[in-house]
């Protein structure tokens, strides 16, 4: 072995160096491995600890410790950590021990990660839980070592380091750390140089790739214009996937300067102007097939992710497709949008690039500022009632006033499918039992919820009223009531005794035939219904084969139904398609149908 040589004044900057250990012999072996082949004359390195510990989170006091470890126990954590620094103390590299204690220490590992502003992370395998957690949410390069006696290790073979990249800010030298020694025979010291040309370049999945997909490989983007590692079989890009090991492409530098005209980013839509962008090593061979929708590219801004945002400035968000993420801020669905896997924290890409709302003056709602809540808990809203950890919180600091973004916003006045008339936004009812007109549950009435402006016995929860299926978005306060007159007339005319002018018929008068022993005839059926006549009584045109039943003639032309927001206009069979389907019931038909005419 080798002996670390010293450093040349013209190296970089003095580097900050974690070793994340567990009491264990493979984190022994980890912090050999680093002498041996990481850790150079300067660096500033510091053993990381972090003990689990036991612990709830309430929902306003935070988290909350059930037991603590004695201190005999904490002395002799204390001690074990101090034993495996001891290869640092023989090989003349000062260094520090850092412990936390946290209930989540894959998690505790990455903050103090950030914390501590270190230039890179080595760590052991282990189960490839932590590890593989830290490998994609830490935020600066992470070198996981495998433990000969380790999962996935051959037997016999030499330990080998799996090493994956992220990006510091973009104005930090580039880490340049020199292979000391060589690792084996088949790991040569040109192989860890190369790593420190790519170590500068951000680690990017491929959004349409997930973490723990099991069925294709891991993706990563494609970057042009850097040194490839050489393949060896112990030492390799790997993605830390424990069902399958799937190593990870190489990567590459893609910045060629000349236009895409023909190329759109697939977040944005926008064309690859001559500017930096990423691409898929997958997608982009498919775009004639399978994936023929799927572009493959990315604009440089669209993909790397949001550092800091105000509305989670805990972890990093990445642009992921998952089917049915809800955006916490707008609340709809979508299935690509910028995603925290550590908190499950979802923003659709449009509310993660507007200015956020971190105040709101809104006396409508209430009558103080409400301020963003960071800390996401189990409050229940004010407003709505109910306690939805996928929303956004805002409270008031002078009242205790808590409630959800989308709950802020409420309309005043509005019409709903159920009710004829409009309801009226309401924070008070008669202390008496109210159902919800809509779910037929009973309302809360500490809670807000719609009420009738006419003053009939009907409520909604505030909830239910604003379902897409119910309510048609539209705020009506101010706006004059429609004239309910123009949509309430009978659909035919009366000529004479038994002789009618059916609106949409009016080319023909019809005759009521009210003999009920006709004779069965398959052919002849109501135009309505489509079903056949029988002994009902009918409306027969005197010119033509168009059949009514007396109850199908009685049809409303205008009609409200439960499960539309909007009113439906009476189609006869002449006015759609010969054949359509039902929303409602799912059945198809070719008589008559009721359609909504509303143009948004």
């Amino acid at each position: 072995m080798m002996n670390p040589e010293s450093d040349h004044p013209s190296s970089p900057r003095q580097r900050k160096i974690g070793i994340a250990v567990e009491l264990s012999e493979e984190s022994a072996f980890t912090v050999r491995w680093a002498v041996d082949n990481y850790i150079r004359q300067g660096d500033d390195i510091i053993i990381l600890h972090v003990s689990p510990t036991a612990g709830f989170v309430g929902a306003d006091w935070g988290f909350h410790p059930l037991q603590t470890q004695p201190p005999s126990t904490t002395a002799s954590i204390s001690s074990k950590v101090a034993d495996l620094g001891k290869p640092l103390k023989e090989a003349g590299f000062p260094h520090t021990i850092h412990t936390a204690k946290d209930y989540d220490k894959r998690e505790r590992l990455c903050l103090e990660t950030q914390r501590l502003n270190l230039t890179a992370v080595i760590m052991g395998f282990g189960d490839g839980s932590v590890s593989d957690f830290c490998v994609h949410h830490c935020v600066c390069p992470v070198v996981v070592v495998r433990y000969p006696d380790g999962p996935g290790n051959v037997e016999g073979t030499r330990a080998a380091p799996i090493v994956t990249f992220k990006s510091r800010t973009d104005d930090d030298e580039e880490i340049d750390y020199k292979a000391q020694t060589a690792l084996t025979a088949s790991v040569h010291p040109q192989h860890i140089k190369a790593m420190d040309s790519v170590s500068k370049q951000p680690l990017l999945f491929c959004p349409r790739a997930s973490f723990t997909n099991n069925e294709e490989e891991f993706r990563a983007m494609q970057f042009l214009e850097l040194p490839s590692l050489s393949s060896s079989s112990s030492f390799h890009l790997t993605s830390l996937d424990l069902g399958n090991n799937v190593n990870l492409t190489r990567r590459y530098y893609y910045r060629d300067g000349k236009p895409k005209p023909n190329k759109q980013c697939e977040i944005c839509s926008m064309s690859l102007i001559p500017t930096t962008f990423y691409s898929c090593k997958i997608c982009v061979p498919l775009q004639s097939s399978v994936l023929s929708r799927f572009s493959g590219y990315y604009h440089e801004a669209c993909i790397e992710p949001i550092s800091k945002h105000p509305y989670h400035p805990k972890h990093a968000l990445r642009f992921s497709y998952q089917s049915d993420q809800i955006c916490l801020s707008c609340s709809t669905f979508k299935d690509c949008a910028y995603h925290c896997s550590i908190c499950s924290f979802t923003m659709c890409q449009d509310c993660a690039r507007e200015p956020p709302l971190l105040a709101i003056d809104y006396p409508k709602r209430h009558e103080h500022t409400l301020f963003y809540f960071h800390r996401k808990g189990s409050l229940i809203c004010d407003v709505c009632g109910l306690s939805d950890g996928r929303s956004l919180l805002y409270s008031c600091v002078k009242c205790n006033f808590v409630v959800h973004k989308e709950c802020v916003y409420f309309p005043c006045i509005i019409k709903i499918s159920r009710h004829e008339h409009r309801l009226s936004f309401s924070s008070s009812l008669t202390p008496e039992q109210w159902l919800c007109g809509v779910c037929r549950e009973s309302i809360d009435t500490n809670f807000a919820r719609y009420s009738c402006v006419k003053g009939c016995s009907f409520a909604v929860h505030s909830k239910c009223a604003t379902r897409k299926d119910v309510w048609d978005g539209k705020e009506l306060e101010g706006e004059p009531e429609e004239d309910e007159s123009l949509y309430i007339f009978k659909s035919f005319n009366e000529i004479s005794d038994g002789i009618i002018e059916y609106f949409r018929h009016r080319s023909h008068h019809m005759r009521l035939d009210d003999d009920t022993n006709r004779a069965f005839d398959e052919n002849k059926r109501c135009r309505a219904c489509s079903f056949p006549i029988c002994d009902d009584l009918i409306y027969s045109c005197m010119q033509c084969d168009f059949i009514l039943h007396q109850t199908c003639a009685h049809l409303p032309p205008w009609k409200q139904h439960a499960t539309h927001p909007h009113r439906l206009l009476l189609l006869v069979d002449e006015e759609h398609e010969d054949y359509f389907q039902c929303t409602a019931c799912k059945r198809e038909s070719n008589g008559f149908a009721y359609k909504c005419c509303a143009r948004d």
